[in-house]
């Protein structure tokens, strides 16, 4: 990239898909972008008397919360700091992460103290409340409005570790009171996993002959107008899915006929605005979009027509929900032809790289594809990897392994791939939608096990009926009883004998208990309290930082161990220096000796 770096900087440049981009910076003063972004922190209405009232209750139940919290440890102090990430921007005082991480032990002691001390007196240092704001134009946005710009504010890093610690302590009772319709910001959830769920409401739809209206609605600064006081409030709405991911919402419902589906979701929108008129958030109907899916063609060109305030919606037969272009038949045709065009814009910025005298080696052009060329293209793969139009994508991929090895276009795929030391595109998709698979139906807090727990465990009615036989040797009967997981001793059947003698595994049959009972097939359920999911939600975030930091703690020791080598071969080059002098100094004794002779 040195023989031509403008040529170069002008590829950087254009690594998006969007056309018409103007690249002129936009006269439009710093005061103007300012001055926009506190209008956006507004309310809607002030309520007299609202921010000293709310204030007041803050600070009593700051206090009362504060007297029931135990101090923070060591311990604590030494997992957050090691789950902080590295290469981070520093705040107003100029503390970056790597000087945290190196802080020493009478540091590390202050510290703590400072932070049990604004817990203690619900205080925080007046450094920490202030905060360094970057506006940043936010893409196909004009530059010449104040409104294109996103703030993006730079908290000092303490301030960042103290709320680390703080999160630590209270994010399982968090996730009691957090709707599950809500994936953004929590462990275990994903972009990918909500888009899943929002096909697969499509996709059953399909099967039932129904058509599914959907509606994607649109904040107007939704980070800076939410009422923080009333957050833990949620909408309901009759008949009517909520798919949320941050302040992206997406409301759905079915039904056999157009006009049904415009009144739920137009009665929807009316609760919607009641509830955010109630939490001082501003709705944007100009930007909210309106889609339909259905399989019936006769249908393609009917358009749902819903109002919001008075203002028709509009209608896209191509929404964007989470970065992902959906259609009338999820056949994502032109969500495909939108990442083949960025996948061919990091492709050229590859070839820039590339070159058989200045170029860079194989292993870095190898890891460059995968960071810009196939992240791109793989995000949210398990949603349309099904689609026939992944081929489409599959062919800029087949580009980027050809630029990275040097290979032509006769070059069979099956080789291309193996010189490249990537898997093909088609087993990637496969293993990302595994991945997704089971995260999900691991996840104990994900909708689908709450469904799956609904079916598992019956009614009070269904409960209190006698159980009757069943003359089925593979079902058992399990005992729905209180501990965290309830497995009952089991016998082997006779006619399982006979296998087991062969080698094969134990089939087993609880005896059967009295009071509740569970009919389950093949194998056992495993039924869970909500202590016990708790419980094992707290285990498994303590393994995941237990190994965090023994992966940390492995690669410091590494280091210092590599040092110490170090250290020792300079002290033997040394000694051995010294004797060579040595020896170099007796034998030109040796020599004036001779002479003197």
């Amino acid at each position: 990239m040195t023989h031509n770096s403008k040529k170069a900087w002008a590829t950087i440049k254009r690594l998006h898909s969007e056309k018409n981009v103007q690249t002129r910076v936009a006269a439009v003063t710093p005061n103007q972008v300012a001055n926009q972004l506190l209008q956006n922190g507004k309310p809607a209405y002030k309520e007299k008397g609202h921010k000293k009232r709310l204030k007041g209750e803050m600070e009593q139940a700051m206090k009362d919360s504060s007297d029931q919290f135990e101090k923070f440890t060591p311990d604590e102090l030494n997992t957050a700091m090691m789950l902080m990430k590295t290469g981070k921007v520093a705040g107003l005082d100029g503390i970056t992460t790597e000087m945290i991480q190196h802080f020493g032990p009478k540091t590390m002691s202050w510290v703590l103290n400072l932070f049990n001390n604004c817990v203690r007196t619900c205080r925080i240092p007046n450094g920490w409340r202030k905060t360094k704001v970057v506006a940043l134009l936010k893409p196909g946005k004009d530059p010449k409005v104040p409104k294109s710009y996103r703030p993006i504010s730079l908290l000092c890093i303490l301030y960042k570790l103290y709320e680390r610690m703080i999160m630590a302590r209270m994010s399982l009772t968090a996730e009691e009171n957090l709707t599950p319709d809500q994936a953004g910001f929590r462990p275990g959830r994903s972009t990918c996993g909500q888009l899943l769920n929002l096909t697969q409401y499509i996709e059953d739809g399909f099967e039932e002959k129904h058509i599914t209206g959907t509606v994607f609605v649109d904040l107007t600064a939704a980070y800076d107008t939410v009422n923080h006081k009333i957050l833990l409030l949620k909408p309901e709405f009759d008949r009517t899915r909520q798919f949320i991911y941050a302040d992206d919402l997406c409301l759905a419902t079915q039904s056999t006929s157009f006009n049904a589906i415009e009144t739920r979701l137009t009665d929807a929108l009316s609760s919607l605005t009641n509830y955010y008129t109630e939490n001082s958030l501003n709705a944007n109907p100009s930007k909210t979009q309106v889609c339909a899916f259905h399989l019936n063609n006769h249908q393609a060109n009917t358009k749902l027509e819903i109002t919001w305030n008075d203002q028709p919606l509009k209608y896209d037969e191509h929404p964007v929900y989470l970065g992902v272009t959906l259609d009338r038949t999820l056949s994502f045709s032109q969500h495909a032809m939108n990442v083949k065009a960025k996948v061919a814009a990091r492709n050229s910025l590859l070839r820039k790289l590339a070159n058989s005298n200045w170029g860079a080696d194989p292993n870095t052009l190898r890891t460059t594809a995968l960071a810009l060329s196939y992240s791109t293209a793989e995000y949210s793969s398990a949603v349309w990897a099904r689609s026939c139009h992944a081929k489409k994508v599959d062919a800029e991929l087949n580009n980027a392994c050809r630029i990275v090895t040097g290979q032509l276009r006769p070059t069979t795929l099956p080789k291309l791939y193996r010189t490249a030391g990537i898997a093909p595109t088609d087993i990637r998709r496969q293993t990302h939608g595994s991945t997704e698979k089971h995260k999900q139906e691991t996840d104990l807090r994900h909708p689908l096990m709450a469904d799956q727990a609904a079916e598992d465990v019956p009614g009070e009615k269904e409960a209190n009926k006698p159980a009757s036989p069943k003359p089925d040797t593979e079902e058992t009967s399990q005992e729905v009883a209180p501990p965290l997981i309830s497995k009952e001793p089991t016998e082997q059947p006779d006619a399982e004998k006979d296998k087991d003698d062969k080698g094969a595994k134990k089939a087993t049959v609880a005896p059967k208990a009295p009071g509740k009972t569970t009919t389950v097939k093949a194998k056992q359920n495993v039924v869970l309290t909500g202590e016990a999911m708790k419980e094992m939600q707290k285990q498994a975030k303590a393994n995941k930082d237990e190994r965090r930091m023994a992966k940390k703690k492995k690669k410091k020791k590494k280091k210092k161990k590599k040092k110490e080598e170090e250290e020792e071969e300079e002290e033997e080059e040394k000694r051995k220096k010294e004797e060579e002098d040595k020896e170099e100094d007796e034998e030109k004794k040796k020599k004036i000796g001779w002479l003197v002779v």
